[in-house]
C-alpha cells in the first residue's frame, strides 16, 4: 500500500469520480513544509504528495476539504487538542488536518505517519479508529466513497478491507466498512443548517442493536466514551455542527 498517493490516487480518481466536483481553496492556507519534517520520510512522501493534489485542484471533494478543514489552525481559533489519554495536550505541530468526516469530526495526520479522528465534542484524538498511514487512509476512503456511489461494489473490496486490519475500517458500528456493510443505512437528501439545499450525501445513522422499525432504545454517548451507540453523519461545517467550541462560525471564519 505504501505509495499509493504518487501510483494510484490519480487514476483512481479518474475512473470513479471523474464528475465529483474539485478542491477549491477561497482562503490562503498555512504551508505543509515545517510538519512534512516532523514525518518519517514515507509518511511526508505520502502528505506532501496529497497536499500538491490539493491545493493544484486535482483532488476530488470527498473528505469536506476546504480551507476551515484543511491545515487547520486549531490553536489560531482557541481548540484544544487532547491526545487519547485525555490528558496530553497536543498542539499544531503535532497534527495536520486534511479534512472532515462531515460531521465536524477532523481527519488529522499525527507525527508518526497514522491518520486519526478528531472527535470534536470532546477535542481529543480518538485512540480506536486509527489508520497506519495516509496511504491506506485514502485508498480506503476512496472505495468507501466508490461503493456509496454505486460504481464500485461492496464484494469486490470487502476481503481487502478486512486484510488490511485498519481499526478505521473495521470499528464496529463506526468503522467504514461497518456503514458500507449495515443494511439499516438509509440514503436521504438533507439540507443545510442553513436552509440552502446541498448535493445529496449519505445520512448514515448506525445504531447499536437497535431497530430502525422502533425496537430498543439509544443513549446519549456518556463523556469520555468516544463516537458509540448513535453516529450521525451529517453535511454540515465545523460551526453548523460542534465547531462553535473551537470559535468557528458556519463560514469557517472566527467567531
Amino acid at each position: 500500500m505504501s505509495g499509493y498517493v504518487d501510483r494510484d490516487l490519480d487514476a483512481d480518481l479518474s475512473r470513479w469520480f471523474p464528475d465529483e466536483p474539485r478542491v477549491e481553496f477561497s482562503e490562503p492556507v498555512r504551508p505543509v513544509e515545517p510538519f512534512l519534517a516532523r514525518l518519517p520520510h514515507d509518511a511526508a512522501t505520502a502528505l506532501a504528495g496529497f497536499d500538491r493534489r490539493v491545493r493544484s485542484g486535482a483532488m476530488a471533494d470527498l473528505l469536506d476539504i476546504a480551507d476551515w478543514s484543511y491545515g487547520f489552525e486549531f490553536e489560531a481559533n482557541d481548540c484544544e487538542i487532547l491526545d487519547s489519554d485525555y490528558t496530553t495536550r497536543l498542539s499544531d505541530d503535532d497534527v495536520w488536518s486534511i479534512g472532515c468526516d462531515g460531521g465536524g469530526n477532523y481527519y488529522v495526520v499525527l507525527t508518526d505517519g497514522r491518520v486519526a479522528l478528531l472527535f470534536h465534542e470532546e477535542q481529543v484524538i480518538e485512540a480506536h479508529t486509527r489508520y497506519e498511514n495516509l496511504d491506506v487512509f485514502l485508498w480506503s476512503v476512496v472505495r468507501h466513497r466508490a461503493v456509496r456511489a454505486g460504481v464500485l461494489g461492496l464484494a469486490a473490496v470487502e476481503e481487502d478491507f478486512r486484510s488490511l486490519g485498519q481499526p478505521g475500517a473495521l470499528a464496529p458500528e463506526i468503522g467504514l466498512l461497518a456503514g458500507l456493510s449495515s443494511k439499516k443505512v438509509p440514503r436521504f437528501p438533507v439540507m443545510k443548517a442553513s436552509g440552502t439545499r446541498t448535493k445529496e450525501r449519505t445520512l448514515a445513522v448506525i445504531v447499536r442493536e437497535v431497530d430502525l422499525v422502533g425496537r430498543g432504545s439509544t443513549t446519549t454517548p456518556k463523556p469520555g466514551s468516544g463516537r458509540s451507540q448513535l453516529e450521525g453523519r451529517l453535511p454540515f461545517g465545523p460551526g453548523q455542527l460542534g465547531g462553535e467550541l473551537c470559535g468557528i462560525q458556519a463560514d469557517g471564519t472566527p467567531a
